[in-house]
């Protein structure tokens, strides 16, 4: 049959979505519906189109020259290939090949320093998700990662599953090992296995790859949905098995289907771990983590009573300040009663509205 050709214009934002919903995967999308697979591409929706199709488990030594050309063809940015294409980005990187077949890639850059405390802060408002954030602005993240303001700057997101969903998720390295594992948070496991948060002193199977390796894995949700607990055992094996089948060698060592641990941080650990503290400064330094529960729980007025307030230097209400102090409070007449410096610095500087902006304690 001759398919007729579509007039100019005709593949819009809403033909495409509906489109790509025929299709399973990257390339049969690409394969069978060039026109809006193009059209997709030129306009920058194939971030979200791909986002919602299955990812088929390469097999080993997949990522050649030519697989990894055609691969960076389909996507804008460096990045955007990093992230989305990890394998076909490594294998170019370590080739040298990866600027040769990045030309058609524009690169957006921000100025040096642009993503200071502030922006970083407004950027991520924008954002449900710790998943959206680094999916739509990675530099960002990374800038907030290294200035240890994660924590503080994404409070309104939403996790990803719960204490009764999970999700599955695979760590893919380039010499063809994987990790599979479940969790019911995405962002929090991920900085686990890459030993960015959590106890430091006790490593994953992931993260003693990469030091033994010298590679970074391709971090990969392979259940879009959060699945219930028992659902999760069973596609955990399930996905195991997948891997194994197509030559992937396993880094776990334990047998798949754990559930794992709950937030040991309730109200009355906060309280005791935060009577050894004098000052709350002291208190988030060190011990960050009974200190965010208590945050998000809104605990901290009782728990922290006991601890001395000081005289703040002149010019210490910065915006970053008065930000991390407007945390400890549901709404503004609280703000203003027990913290009358940092919100009269707010108020005078015009912060109040962005510091107020979301309910963090929903």
């Amino acid at each position: 049959m001759n398919e007729k050709r579509k007039h100019s214009g005709y593949w819009n934002y809403e033909r495409c979505i509906n489109e790509s919903n025929k299709y399973k995967t990257k390339t049969e999308f690409q394969k069978y519906s060039y026109g809006a697979y193009k059209a997709a591409k030129k306009n920058g929706w194939l971030i979200e189109i791909f986002s919602n199709m299955t990812e088929i488990i390469k097999p080993r030594n997949y990522w050649n020259y030519e697989n990894s050309k055609e691969e960076a063809l389909k996507y804008n940015t460096k990045a955007e290939l990093q992230k989305y294409s990890y394998g076909a980005y490594r294998y170019l990187l370590d080739n040298k090949l990866l600027n040769s077949n990045c030309l058609h890639m524009e690169e957006i850059k921000k100025p040096n320093g642009y993503w200071n405390y502030e922006n970083c802060y407004i950027e991520a408002l924008k954002h449900e998700h710790k998943k959206d954030f680094i999916k739509k602005s990675v530099s960002c993240y990374n800038s907030a990662r290294k200035n240890k303001w994660l924590d503080e700057i994404c409070t309104h997101m939403k996790p990803l599953g719960n204490l009764k969903n999970r999700y599955i998720y695979a760590f893919e390295f380039s010499d063809n090992c994987a990790y599979i594992g479940l969790t019911c948070s995405l962002e929090r496991r991920e900085l686990e296995h890459l030993g960015l948060s959590g106890n430091k002193l006790k490593k994953t199977a992931v993260l003693k790859h990469i030091e033994e390796s010298a590679l970074l894995p391709e971090f990969k949700i392979l259940t879009i949905d959060s699945i219930t607990e028992k659902e999760a055992i069973s596609k955990e094996e399930y996905f195991s098995i997948e891997y194994k089948k197509n030559g992937w060698t396993l880094l776990n060592k334990a047998k798949t289907g754990g559930l794992g641990s709950k937030n040991k941080w309730n109200k009355d650990r906060c309280k005791c771990e935060a009577l050894k503290y004098n000052t709350k400064i002291e208190f988030i330094e060190k011990c960050h983590s009974a200190y965010n529960s208590a945050r998000k729980n809104g605990w901290m007025d009782e728990i922290t009573s006991h601890m001395i307030v000081g005289r703040k230097a002149k010019g210490y209400w910065n915006f970053e300040n008065c930000y991390n102090e407007s945390l400890n409070y549901r709404i503004k007449e609280d703000f203003k009663k027990y913290s009358s410096g940092a919100y009269n610095s707010a108020r005078k500087n015009m912060w109040l509205d962005l510091l107020f902006k979301i309910n963090r304690f929903k």
